[in-house]
């Protein structure tokens, strides 16, 4: 009886859950057509090895007609990671394969099942980010606070807009490997998962970080903060064994983290000739000894965590409340050291990307700083509501600001000269907004100006009377497969198990073993 409840139980929630996420793909998910600087590189780096069998990015990247300088070997360069491409690679694949047989004309790399797929393939590592953020936050509160906390961290903040408005971007990818290094690091602190797997385990994830976006090597403070405090019981005891067993995970750590890093080695060597550069330009950072934008970070009306991401900024302040101290430290340093290194950036404010997004890889930390500080607040039923209510504020104001900017096209919304260059923007726009939408909030599922008709949400073609079928046809695919997503990330707990994660751990080191070698190859032959 108890294992038929369960599995009925199991079945209920995949149902609720399949039914809730397809109707949010329905009403929220138009990949857009930017494929400008980002978008087209990240791109780049996976259909121009498979597609074309090379490693010339010129016909797949957009740089707004700037023409970049050539390498050594005569190709353009990447300062952006492989990573992220690697990890939709499955999903491009699988659109691969369906377009040869069904149709081999279009097998293109560029039709409308490829975008569809690796947008879908995109939100699915964000899903299983935010199942990796649930698990986090259930280490310091009740399942209320964590399920909120998980919503949070997708509504209210612009980890929504890169989910369903330009997954083709690095920041799903990154969210999941910043917070398995946090979930590692809490589960061994825990005794849940044996110290005998933890250089394998921090070695490959920490390796993901790194290939995802390049600040992902500020999480290494986990992992080494984990090292140092068992380095430290060792000596203290005079614990030889324990030594010689800390010593054997550092090298395992580090051979794990060169194989998995090895595919970004092998890029750079076949652009640059070189194993190991410093990818971003100089121009990337204020010529400064001092993050001069330190402060901006927090209080700039032009996508300051004050005005832009409130929630990140709580999740800040409750870093203060960790029970942990030691993981408050940890916490805290590293929250500091991303603040810095976004201080030192010319483009602090995100360019011309969408709100704070530099802290979407921080989201694992800060849902600890949220729970921490709000959780232990609502043993009252009314603060629950309360709460419930606060969140609904935040999930509409992030909402706000994203309709805002991909309307600023058009006069009253968002001055988007002086926000692409980082200038102040004042909060005018703001009310000016909110109150434009409460008085017709039917112009909310209005077109978005200068995106492709294939682009806009499936509701917002509908209610516009389109009657042309391929338009329905990219965000109709991704709705299609989005049982299969929730699929996999139910999937996810039972894969992760302690039998099961060195197995898919060395899946996955082969994978990206694989992709090095081919990457050394390819062109070539």
């Amino acid at each position: 009886m108890g294992s038929t409840f369960l599995n009925n139980n199991i079945k209920r929630k995949f149902l609720l859950i399949t039914g809730c996420s397809v109707l949010i793909m329905f009403i929220f998910f138009g990949p857009t057509d930017n494929w400008m600087w980002d978008p087209s590189f990240y791109y780049a780096q996976i259909r121009s090895p498979i597609i074309d069998n090379d490693l010339d990015f010129r016909n797949e990247t957009q740089t707004g007609g700037l023409e970049m300088n050539l390498t050594r070997t005569e190709l353009i360069a990447s300062p952006w990671p492989i990573g992220p491409g690697i990890l939709w690679s499955p999903f491009f694949l699988v659109a691969h394969i369906i377009t040869l047989i069904l149709v081999p004309s279009r097998a293109d790399g560029f039709s409308q099942l490829y975008i569809s797929l690796v947008s879908i393939g995109s939100i699915f590592y964000g899903a299983l980010g935010l199942l990796v953020i649930f698990r986090i936050c259930r280490f310091f509160g009740d399942k209320y606070i964590s399920i909120l906390t998980s919503i949070l961290c997708l509504g209210a903040t612009p980890l929504f807009y890169y989910s369903f408005r330009q997954p083709i971007m690095a920041h799903t990818t990154n969210l999941l490997f910043s917070g398995l290094i946090v979930l590692i690091y809490l589960s061994l602190e825990r005794n849940q998962i044996p110290i005998e797997m933890s250089g394998i385990l921090f070695g490959v994830v920490l390796g993901l970080n790194f290939l995802t976006r390049w600040s992902g090597l500020i999480i290494g403070f986990f992992p080494l903060a984990y090292y140092l405090t068992w380095m430290q019981n060792a000596i203290t005891k005079k614990d030889n064994s324990s030594i010689k067993s800390l010593a054997n995970q550092l090298v395992i750590l580090f051979i794990s983290f060169c194989i998995i890093i090895s595919p970004q080695l092998v890029l750079w060597f076949r652009l640059h000739n070189r194993f190991i550069l410093i990818p971003q330009s100089a121009n990337t950072f204020v010529q400064s000894i001092i993050p001069i934008n330190f402060l901006n970070v927090f209080f700039h009306t032009n996508r300051g965590l004050l005005f832009w991401a409130p929630f990140i900024l709580i999740g800040f302040a409750g870093l203060f409340w960790i029970s942990d101290k030691k993981l408050k430290i940890i916490s805290i340093v590293y929250l500091t050291l991303l603040v810095i290194l976004i201080g030192y950036r010319v483009d602090w404010y995100g360019g011309g990307g969408f709100g704070t997004r530099y802290f979407i890889e921080a989201l694992p930390i800060l849902s600890i700083g949220f729970v921490s500080l709000v959780g232990k607040y609502l043993r009252m039923h009314v603060l629950r509501w309360v709460l419930l209510v606060g969140s609904i504020i935040l999930v509409g104001h992030q909402y706000l600001l994203m309709y805002a900017t991909e309307h600023g096209i058009n006069p009253g919304w968002l001055p988007l000269e002086r926000y692409y260059q980082g200038q102040y923007i004042g909060l005018g726009f703001q009310i000016k907004s909110l109150k434009r939408l409460l008085k017709q909030p039917s112009i909310l599922f209005l077109p978005r100006p200068f995106v492709a008709d294939d682009r806009q949400t499936i509701l917002v073609s509908l209610l516009s009377g389109v009657r042309d079928l391929k338009v329905y046809f990219i965000p109709g695919i991704a709705m299609f497969f989005t049982p299969l997503v929730v699929f996999g990330v139910f999937c996810f707990k039972k894969i992760t198990r302690r039998k099961n994660v060195i197995l898919l751990t060395i899946l996955v080191l082969i994978y990206l073993l694989i992709w090095s070698i081919y990457l050394l190859i390819v062109g070539r032959v």
